[in-house]
């Protein structure tokens, strides 16, 4: 008799509130509700996808189910920091590479944990981070990781109110994290303020052997911001303009001595999906067939037919799967020759945006992608709430390499934003 793996049921938003307040002390992860101890040790829950010692690294997946991997990089880097890193969130299944289908995209859904639930009402929860965004703006913990490869740090962050940090790539190793893109992955951490980001970055970013890009880490890099801030807000063709709550904090930040200018950007297309599935495809083939035992996959296809061979535990399709099996492998001249004019595109059209408007930073009202496919930093900055309770924020980011001056930039808009500096 064939098994049927049910859908898991979304614990009721009137019972959420209650059960954080009893777990949330006894987890360790928040000393009382919502207000943190800033003596205690900082508690860090982990995506699914990234590997913490103790748990299996399923990222979400049923077929991934038992899937052990040695601790990562970023996760051994925390312990040696002292940060106690307890456990794993939800995330949408595969990092959102199983389908396209919109149901599963913006709930968060996978097959281990179910959809994802806003804790500040009815709204989707977005990107494949959608867990770690929740347990942080729930106060299920003081920070958790995430991971990015087109919004899925960004995405959620916002949806939930959080803050969050996408580092360029490179800064943070990406051994020990399922893959999906060797070009566009990037570990990043969600947080309720911009200190506790900061301190959780630091801890796990660093040069890595065994990941090439983290060379970038070692590089030195500046964080001193002009006395004279000025922001660019971005106006690109198909995406909404700023609403009434990101208006009043453009304004507000403007009173306070920040400058902005209205940057009418151009709309950009990039090859994401083309790279992405063959980078999934060499990213799965590499880590299955050096990690996986019996009964787990040991290649991307044969992840592919498991996933076929069991309809059941993928109810929303499999076709971003199929189409990425499917695909032609190129030459590698090919192959490196469209990532290259991918990312040079990308990074030049912010680094020569901000050039030429003489700006320090972009401003974005809604998620672009540009960041993601330069390897660039972005920052989900929360404005806070409608009327209707829904979160409203902003992405920050700046050129590749700029973390630093990102961040001290972010901490400014924090502290400018803050009731007490009005």
């Amino acid at each position: 008799m064939e098994t049927v793996y049910p859908l898991k049921t979304p614990l009721p938003r009137s019972e959420l509130a209650p059960r954080l307040k009893e777990l949330g002390p006894r987890l360790r992860a928040v000393r009382a509700w919502r207000t943190p101890d800033p003596k205690a040790r900082l508690c860090v829950l982990a995506k699914d996808n990234i590997s913490v010692r103790g748990f299996t690294t399923p990222a979400g997946s049923f077929a991934l189910r038992n899937f052990e991997l040695p601790e990562s990089f970023c996760a051994m880097k925390l312990r040696e920091a002292g940060i106690d890193l307890f456990g794993k969130t939800n995330m949408t299944e595969l990092a959102g590479f199983v389908t396209a289908n919109p149901v599963a995209l913006t709930g968060g859904y996978s097959q281990l944990g179910g959809f994802g639930v806003n804790p500040h009402g009815p709204f989707p929860t977005r990107g494949s981070s959608s867990g770690s965004a929740v347990a942080v703006a729930s106060g299920l913990c003081d920070a958790a990781l995430g991971t990015e490869t087109r919004g899925s740090l960004m995405m959620p962050s916002l949806a939930c109110g959080a803050w969050a940090f996408k580092p360029s790539v490179g800064m943070v190793s990406r051994r020990g994290v399922v893959p999906i893109s060797q070009n566009f992955d990037s570990v990043g951490v969600i947080a309720r303020g911009t200190g506790t980001m900061e301190e959780v970055f630091d801890a796990m970013s660093g040069p890595d052997p065994e990941d090439p890009a983290t060379e970038i880490a070692g590089r030195p890099s500046g964080s001193d911001l002009p006395e004279k801030l000025r922001i660019g807000v971005l106006r690109v063709p198909g995406v909404a303009p700023p609403d009434a709550i990101q208006n009043a904090a453009i304004g507000g930040l403007s009173l306070r001595g920040i400058g902005f200018r209205e940057i009418r950007a151009p709309s950009a297309t990039f090859d994401y999906n083309w790279i992405t599935s063959l980078d999934i495809r060499r990213g799965m083939d590499a880590l299955l067939g050096r990690y996986a035992l019996e009964g787990t996959p040991r290649s991307f296809a044969e992840l592919c037919r498991f996933y076929r061979e069991h309809p059941e535990t993928h109810p929303y399709g499999m076709e971003r799967l199929e189409d990425a099996l499917k695909l032609l492998v190129p030459s590698e001249e090919e192959y490196e020759r469209v990532v290259r004019r991918n990312l040079a595109r990308a990074r030049e059209l912010i680094a020569g945006l901000c050039r030429e408007n003489g700006v320090t930073a972009l401003l974005a009202p809604q998620f672009v992608d540009w960041w993601a496919i330069a390897g660039a930093p972005s920052i989900a900055v929360p404005l806070g709430a409608g009327p209707d309770g829904k979160p409203s924020g902003v992405i920050l980011g700046m050129p590749r390499g700029e973390d630093r001056r990102l961040l001290r930039l972010a901490s400014r808009f924090e502290r400018l934003l803050s009731p007490e500096s009005a």
